[in-house]
């Protein structure tokens, strides 16, 4: 799916004492494609009366989800790393600052090629002990063809336009001066609730956009 838009400005300046007059046109152009990678995190979160109890409890619980997650998405290196791991005191005011338990906090980030598995590794991880799984999301492994597809489209319809606005004016389109491109790729995300062990996570990618502005300036004659 590809949607347009553009601005179209007539502009004049000087050189060399005389004026030329020239067009600047900006064309829009969007590039809806389906996702080949989902990012997915996944959390163990426990309290104990000390710090160590709460690492020692924390090393378990998260061995036993990394061992039953690598069973779903194999041993690649890429496949799974850790993004965060914390142990901290909890606290409460009454008169006194007292350390009430302390929490060991361990996060690792699981990137999949394969979408269909999203889903699985989801009920596996909530299954084996994690305590919190982050926001699915759904992007491309490599968004360069898709952006140069985009470029393209919205390069075409800068010119388009330029030529129509000189053609309009009894004019027509002299060398093209100055290009801009400017896009982004749109990553979807997907918040992700902890069901029931007996109910499969219903996951939906949808479409990745994927944009592109090409603005140019050309001289009109």
């Amino acid at each position: 799916m590809t949607r347009f838009s553009l601005v179209l400005i007539l502009f004049s300046t000087s050189l060399m004492g005389q004026t030329r007059p020239y067009v600047r046109a900006s064309g829009d152009a969007i590039i809806s494609v389906r996702p080949d990678q989902v990012k997915l995190t996944a959390s163990v979160v426990n309290s104990a009366s000390t710090a160590q109890e709460a690492a020692d409890r924390n090393a378990v619980l998260m061995t036993n989800v990394l061992t039953q997650l690598r069973q779903v998405v194999g041993n690649a290196p890429e496949a799974i790393k850790s993004t965060g791991y914390s142990v901290y005191p909890v606290t409460r005011t009454n008169g006194n600052v007292q350390v009430t338990t302390y929490t060991a906090q361990n996060t690792v980030e699981v990137t999949l090629t394969n979408i269909l598995l999203a889903a699985k590794v989801i009920d596996t991880a909530i299954q084996a002990g994690a305590t919190n799984v982050g926001s699915l999301t759904f992007g491309l492994s490599d968004p360069g063809p898709s952006r140069v597809e985009a470029l393209k489209k919205a390069a075409l319809l800068a010119k388009t336009k330029a030529e129509a606005i000189a053609s309009a004016l009894g004019m027509r389109l002299g060398n093209i001066t100055a290009v801009e491109e400017s896009g982004t790729v749109s990553i979807r995300n997907f918040s992700v609730a902890a069901l029931a062990p007996t109910t499969a996570t219903p996951v939906q990618p949808g479409l990745v956009d994927v944009s592109a502005t090409v603005t140019l300036q050309a001289d009109i004659l």
